[in-house]
């Protein structure tokens, strides 16, 4: 039981590493290419990719996050401060503002005014902080109220969220975003509860609907259009891919070399995140001219090594624990973990 739970694990590594690397490609294709985001290939990467980064933030949040008390619950929404909203005002704020200067009439408080209510490249942190808030409010309702959620209301609750998208999206446009990847964020803490829906998913006569779904939506998706028939088009492809991810997630398949590596980037998406719009920005903005295919494997190696290069930056800050935390989170408890010194043994 404890290798399937460890395989299990594995692949939603892989499964980050995967996404992570599309994130990267799909910036690397922006910034590079003369068509930008009107690339064909940008749009296919973003038909279903951050929807299924938010699924998997999801379904790892009802493997970690215990709700169990209201202690439980302050640890874990304070774990969630230092490990993923700090990284969101750090890289912004340090890096971008004070080293890069990144064309800001710099103001720190302003600057974390606009973070918090506005936009900004690194919106996908802030995303999942919300989500895990809601996460935890919902889940101290459920034990003072001690009620006992099931499969039945499970779903009714994610029907009515469903609904209220829709009714939403109209009233006040400006949560569209928030509501469609809350959709995707909770759907993967249901799968990740409900072993029935797992199966289900995994069928795989709906595994070969989905991939045929799949294959057909992401050409017919377009970035820039935001009518509501393109909206659903990218939530029937996101939730198509998140089958095909779950259609693959069997216990037993071989190991090899790319599963390696997609793991390697998995464990390490928060460092590549944060960091990769720094490296990016680096290289430059100037559209490369050249055959198709040549362009598109030369932007494939540089997507990798973008990605070398910020386990390069996290390496060098690891030098100081409190720069590693500050850039990149974590729980506060390591910062004044005591470190136990090996015994010198006494050669006589």
């Amino acid at each position: 039981m404890q290798q399937i739970i460890s395989k299990r694990v594995d692949h939603l590594d892989e499964g980050k590493g995967l996404l992570i690397l599309l994130v990267v490609f799909g910036h690397v294709v922006q910034e590079l290419t003369p068509e930008s985001t009107n690339h064909r290939i940008f749009s296919c990467i973003y038909s279903f990719h951050m929807p299924c980064f938010m699924f998997l933030a999801g379904y790892l949040a009802y493997a970690t996050f215990r709700g169990t008390n209201m202690k439980e619950l302050a640890s874990g929404v304070a774990d969630k401060t230092t490990t993923i909203l700090l990284p969101y005002y750090a890289w912004p704020i340090l890096v971008h503002g004070l080293a890069l200067k990144d064309g800001w009439d710099w103001n720190i408080f302003r600057g974390i005014g606009d973070l918090t209510t506005g936009w900004s490249p690194w919106w996908f942190l802030k995303f999942v902080f919300l989500y895990y808030l809601v996460y935890a409010i919902a889940l101290g309702f459920r034990n003072v109220a001690r009620i006992k959620s099931n499969l039945v209301l499970d779903c009714s609750l994610y029907v009515l969220t469903l609904g209220a998208f829709v009714l939403l999206r109209t009233s006040a446009p400006g949560l569209d975003s928030y509501i469609l990847y809350g959709i995707f964020f909770f759907i993967g803490i249901i799968l990740a509860k409900h072993e029935v829906l797992r199966k289900w998913a995994m069928n795989k006569h709906i595994l070969f609907f989905c991939v045929s779904l799949f294959l057909v939506g992401i050409f017919k998706y377009d970035f820039h259009d935001r009518g509501n028939e393109n909206l659903l088009l990218k939530v029937v492809v996101s939730f198509s891919a998140i089958a095909m991810f779950l259609g693959g997630m069997v216990p037993g398949r071989a190991d090899s070399f790319l599963r390696r590596v997609f793991r390697r980037y998995g464990r390490g998406s928060l460092a590549i995140y944060v960091s990769h719009f720094s490296v990016l920005g680096l290289i430059g903005d100037k559209p490369l001219q050249m055959d198709s295919l040549l362009l598109l494997v030369l932007l494939v190696g540089l997507s990798i090594a973008i990605i070398e290069i910020c386990f390069l930056i996290k390496g060098l800050c690891s030098i100081s624990s409190h720069m590693k935390f500050l850039l990149y989170g974590g729980k506060v408890s390591t910062l004044f973990r005591s470190r136990m010194l090996p015994e010198r043994v006494n050669p006589r």
